[in-house]
């Protein structure tokens, strides 16, 4: 079968042979697009783009995965790698063992973070993060300010005429963001964020935060999940299949098998 390019990726016929092609095959190696040496740029576009591909892989993708990954790939709003300076997370405060120290009569107590992570104990409220978004798509913007019932603090820059913005503001308008977070205003957060049910684009962004908080604290990474995982089954009206698949995934399987 012949190589299709990103770039010339215009059709629903090229969307087919792409998706076809990936969920037929059990592994990548035994894909025609692959090369032995380098992954599939295709592939490689598709989980830029879409956190949830990213997860599952290609051989658990369906054509609607590709065809909606495909969609915003075309309309430009994958984050870029070269564009690291989109997302910056930085660590204000981590006084998880002087409060949890503070709970049994002492003045610092050593913790399992893992552990304190899982259970959710109010002690990992103190690990707090800043986090600055630039250039981002006002309408993402919304998105995430929507999570502001438990003290997550949100800092957007204006589009009124008399705070500085020249032009006609529209919801895709680059926007700046700072939030305030804690660790378990992450955790409630990515629930919703990298779900498939939300906006794609929203869920790349949030996933790039997730991962620039994950490298100041390793710990958090597993416990950034979408909600189905968190829950152990999907509580959305009509379930995406991602559990389905990472469950697949985990055990080895493939669709047929």
């Amino acid at each position: 079968m012949e190589k299709i390019e990103w770039s010339e990726i215009d059709t629903v016929e090229k969307v087919d042979k792409i998706a076809e092609t990936c969920v037929s095959m059990a592994l990548c190696e035994d894909c025609d697009y692959y090369n032995s040496n380098e992954d599939c740029a295709v592939a490689a576009r598709l989980a830029t783009i879409s956190p949830y591909l990213a997860d599952i892989g290609p051989a658990y993708w369906s054509k609607k995965d590709v065809e909606a990954a495909v969609k915003l790939g075309k309309k430009g709003v994958a984050f870029e790698a070269d564009e690291s300076n989109r997302i910056k997370a930085t660590l204000i405060s981590n006084e998880i063992e002087v409060a949890t120290g503070f709970t049994i009569w002492k003045d610092r107590q050593k913790v399992n973070l893992r552990k304190m992570l899982r259970a959710e104990h109010s002690p990992i409220r103190t690990i707090l993060f800043k986090i600055e978004l630039r250039k981002i798509p006002a309408f993402v913007s919304v998105h995430l300010t929507r999570h502001s019932q438990t003290g997550e603090l949100h800092f957007v820059s204006s589009c009124r005429e008399d705070r500085g913005y020249e032009g006609e503001a529209t919801r895709s308008t680059p926007v700046n963001h700072m939030m305030i977070l804690n660790a378990q205003h992450l955790i409630n957060i990515s629930r919703y964020r990298l779900c498939t049910t939300s906006h794609q684009e929203t869920a790349a962004l949030w996933k790039g935060v997730c991962e620039a908080c994950a490298e100041i604290i390793p710990e958090l990474e597993e416990f950034l999940v979408p909600n189905c995982l968190y829950r152990g089954h999907c509580p959305e009206f009509r379930s995406c299949g991602y559990l389905r698949r990472y469950k697949e995934k985990q055990n080895g399987t493939t669709r047929g098998n």
